[in-house]
């Protein structure tokens, strides 16, 4: 199939595959800034001047070629390291499409400072990482999904004390479409021993994985890591999933936030550099997107990581989860045999 070029590339390709210098570019030539650089060799760029957001991969598929101001190769950048160095945020460039996939890029001379153009988040108010919008607004994120489930823990009885938790099964919601897996069993309490530190976004209580460990425990003792999966009669994927991280005020010791996958396992984006207040709520929320900015269930797996370990441990960077926030699960269908 025929490569689809912006208006006014097409002589500049030419000309570095036949050897014939390359022109100056055209004035109707459509320019893209470098607006990220994303995990495993993608980045994100978006037209000049408009909303229009897509990404490319530095070695996908056809090998991207990376050429100069002038139009002419650079040598070496195939592989994501060497690419790095000279594709960098806030870069303009041109690119070639072929069969949706950016085959090439042109690099050209920065603006004048102070003419830069300004990075856009998505008019869904998230903003667009790869194939996902990553919302820090949960009003936002639940206006993107329209309708969605909501596991807050208040059904389950604990006791009005500082430092009693309860222990609750893993598929405890699956019939609300969740399974949550802590390392070694999951948690519920009122104030995980830190009322000031520990305050619940809704209700009175407030979620930790295990295992536990004493208070007086070394710093990075107990658990850290919950693992969330979808069901809808087997394997089932959402479009978005998000949660509360509590009292996230030393990110130096241990990063939180969650990272999601799609059914095969393959990272589809990460959130872990969440900070703020003590006592304060963070919300951080993901939404699957395909087709510009369709919405679609590609979520089949997150991972939820809340400070350095057990929240009741006075050495750790302690932090609870609350409110988990999800559309309702897909079943995944196999794909039929040939």
């Amino acid at each position: 199939m025929a490569a689809k070029l912006i208006p006014g590339l097409l002589a500049v390709v030419l000309g570095v595959a036949l050897g014939v210098p390359s022109p100056a570019r055209c004035a109707d030539e459509e320019v893209w800034v470098i607006t990220g650089q994303l995990r495993n060799g993608w980045y994100e760029i978006q037209k000049e001047g408009a909303k229009d957001k897509r990404q490319f991969h530095t070695n996908y598929d056809v090998k991207t070629k990376v050429l100069d101001e002038k139009g002419e190769p650079i040598k070496g950048v195939e592989n994501q390291g060497e690419a790095a160095k000279y594709l960098k945020k806030g870069g303009r460039l041109t690119i070639t499409v072929e069969n949706d996939k950016v085959t090439s890029v042109r690099l050209l001379p920065p603006k004048k400072q102070g003419d830069a153009v300004k990075p856009q988040s998505a008019d869904s108010g998230g903003t667009r990482v790869g194939p996902v919008e990553i919302f820090t607004d949960r009003r936002k994120f639940e206006a993107r999904l329209k309708e969605v489930v909501v596991i807050d823990f208040e059904d389950i009885k604990t006791p009005d004390s500082r430092d009693e938790v309860v222990e609750f099964e893993a598929d405890r919601y699956a019939a609300k479409g969740i399974l949550i897996n802590g390392a070694k069993g999951q948690f519920v309490g009122r104030q995980f021993s830190y009322p000031t530190n520990y305050r619940p976004t809704s209700g009175v209580n407030m979620m930790a994985p295990g295992p536990k460990a004493p208070g007086n425990a070394k710093e990075g003792s107990g658990g850290r890591e919950t693992t969330v999966t979808f069901t809808s009669n087997g394997a089932a994927a959402v479009a978005g999933f998000g949660a509360h991280f509590i009292d996230v005020n030393y990110p130096g010791i241990a990063k939180s936030g969650l990272v999601v996958y799609d059914a095969k396992g393959k990272e589809l984006a990460s959130k872990l550099d969440l900070k703020g207040k003590t006592g304060e709520a963070l919300f951080v929320g993901v939404v699957a997107v395909a087709d510009g900015d369709q919405v679609t269930p590609a979520i089949a797996k997150v991972v939820l990581y809340n400070g350095s370990g057990w929240p009741q441990v006075y050495n750790n960077e302690g932090v609870v989860l609350d409110d988990f926030v999800f559309s309702k699960p897909v079943a995944i269908r196999p794909k039929a045999s040939p």
